[in-house]
C-alpha cells in the first residue's frame, strides 16, 4: 500500500516525477507476489493446502488464513522435513531478506498454530531454536 503522504511529497517536490522510493516499493511488490498458479495442492496427514482455491482444510474443517500465513504454511508443507530460517520465510512470503521487527515471523507462525491447532497431539510447526522452523516430523510419516 502506498502512503498518501509519500505521493503528495513526491508530486510537490519532484514536479510530478515519480519518487524513487515509490518506484522501489513497486519493484518490491512485483517480486513479493508468489504466483499461485505455479503452486500445487499439497496433502500431509489430515491437512490439505489448495493454492488454487486459497484454502487450507484440516480433516473436514476449512481454516481461514491471511495471504502471508498461507504462504508461510505452503512453504513449510512444500519443503517438508527441511528447516526454514526466518530469512527463507521472509524471502518467500515478502520477497525481501528482512521485514521490520525480527519477531514478525514468530507472530505469523503463532497465528498459524492457533488457527490450525494440533494434529496427533503435536504442533504442526515446530521451532528449532536458533535455526528456524519446520513441519513436525510426526506428520510426515
Amino acid at each position: 500500500m502506498i502512503n498518501i503522504c509519500e505521493v503528495y511529497l513526491s508530486l510537490k517536490y519532484n514536479k510530478f516525477k515519480p519518487c524513487p522510493c515509490l518506484s522501489r516499493r513497486k519493484k518490491i511488490g512485483c517480486r513479493m507476489n508468489v504466483s499461485m498458479h505455479s503452486m500445487k495442492r499439497i496433502s500431509i496427514d489430515q491437512m490439505t493446502i489448495d493454492p488454487e482455491r486459497f484454502i487450507v482444510i484440516k480433516g473436514d474443517e476449512k481454516i481461514s488464513l491471511t495471504k502471508t500465513e498461507f504462504l508461510i504454511l505452503y512453504l513449510m508443507m512444500s519443503t517438508k522435513g527441511k528447516i526454514n530460517s526466518r530469512t527463507d520465510i521472509s524471502r518467500y512470503a515478502w520477497g525481501i531478506e528482512t521485514l521490520g521487527h525480527p519477531r514478525t515471523i514468530d507472530t505469523h507462525i503463532s497465528n498459524i498454530r492457533k488457527k490450525i491447532g494440533k494434529i496427533k497431539d503435536k504442533e504442526v510447526i515446530t521451532v528449532i531454536k536458533g535455526v528456524g522452523y519446520k513441519l513436525e516430523d510426526a506428520l510426515l510419516s
